[in-house]
């Protein structure tokens, strides 16, 4: 179900359970995911690298050229309804590219947050690439 709040829950429990399907799907060579609007071990799905990058594209296979994307306005939901995760929607935009998050729906984070990001070196430009890359 749909909640933004999240508790700690063992790793056993987390992968042999609630991301099994998701690992197969990866393995049988599904490309594209949605993240969700929940949090795991109080950190958001948008922002988690080690579920998104090390364990959905890394372990499971979803690879790079594997599409991640977000959830309606969850890259802004982490300076948002998620209690100033980050610290502003720049700050979402470039933790949500970090984490993996391909694609920005409906784009107002990535849209106004990352050019200005990349412009300074704050956020490398083979993250953009790479996000760019699994979207098309």
């Amino acid at each position: 179900g749909y909640t933004p709040f999240g508790g700690g829950i063992a790793a056993r429990t987390l992968f042999d359970v609630y991301l099994r399907p998701w690992r197969e799907f990866a393995r049988a060579g599904g490309r594209g995911v949605m993240a969700a609007h929940n949090m795991v071990d109080w950190v958001p799905m948008h922002a988690n690298r080690p579920l998104l990058h090390d364990a959905l594209r890394v372990r499971f296979g979803l690879g790079e050229g594997g599409y991640i994307g977000s959830d309606n306005t969850n890259v802004e939901g982490l300076a948002d309804y998620f209690h100033g995760f980050a610290a502003n929607t720049s700050d979402a935009a470039a933790m949500a590219l970090a984490a993996g998050i391909d694609q920005d729906m409906p784009g107002g984070a990535f849209l106004s947050g990352l050019l200005p990001l990349v412009a300074s070196g704050r956020v490398p430009m083979a993250h953009v690439d790479r996000a760019y890359g699994n979207v098309l």
